[in-house]
C-alpha cells in the first residue's frame, strides 16, 4: 500500500466467506487502533452495568490494522457515511467544504510552516485571509451535522437529538 492508495479489498477467509476491508495509504492508524481498543473497553464496562445491558448499549467497533506508520488496512463497515458528505449534503454540495478547507489551509499554512513555528506575521494580509475564512464558514450551519444524522434516522425515535 502506497501513501497515495486508498481503495476497498476483498478478501476470502478458510471459512470461504468474504471480508471487505478499507486499505488506507498516507496515514498512521495507530491512534485509530488504540480509540477501538478504548470503544472495546467502553463496551465491557456497558455489559457488566446492568442498566446498560438492558438497554443492550454498545459502541460499533472495527478492525483497525496499522502496517507501517504510513498505512494500514481499516475493516469495512457497510451502510455508513462520511461525515463530510453527510454535512455537506446539507450545505450546498462538498465545494463550499473544499473551499473552506483550502482557506484554512492557507490560513494555517501562514502562521505554522512546516518548522512548526508559530508566526503572527507569517501571512502578509491576515485581515483579507480571515474574512474569507469567516465568509465560507458562515456558509454552514452549525447544526449541520446534526441535520444530515436526522435525515438520515429511520424515525425521530432511532435518534435523539
Amino acid at each position: 500500500i502506497n501513501a497515495e492508495y486508498m481503495g476497498k479489498i476483498t478478501v476470502r477467509g478458510n471459512d470461504e466467506r468474504e471480508y471487505a476491508y478499507l486499505a488506507k495509504g498516507g496515514e498512521d492508524l495507530r491512534l485509530d487502533q488504540r480509540i477501538e481498543h478504548l470503544f472495546e473497553t467502553f463496551n465491557g464496562i456497558f455489559q457488566a452495568d446492568a442498566k446498560c445491558a438492558q438497554r443492550n448499549l454498545n459502541l460499533r467497533t472495527y478492525q483497525v490494522i496499522p502496517v507501517s506508520l504510513e498505512c494500514g488496512i481499516l475493516e469495512w463497515v457497510s451502510g455508513t457515511s462520511p461525515i463530510k458528505s453527510v454535512i455537506s449534503a446539507n450545505v450546498g454540495g462538498s465545494s463550499v467544504l473544499n473551499d473552506l478547507n483550502n482557506t484554512y489551509g492557507q490560513f494555517y499554512e501562514a502562521f505554522f510552516p512546516k518548522n512548526g513555528v508559530f508566526q503572527v506575521n507569517g501571512f502578509k494580509d491576515e485581515n483579507k485571509l480571515e474574512a474569507e475564512f469567516r465568509k465560507y464558514e458562515s456558509m454552514i450551519p452549525s447544526n449541520g451535522l446534526q441535520m444530515g444524522i436526522t435525515k438520515m434516522a429511520s424515525t425521530p425515535e432511532s435518534y435523539i437529538v
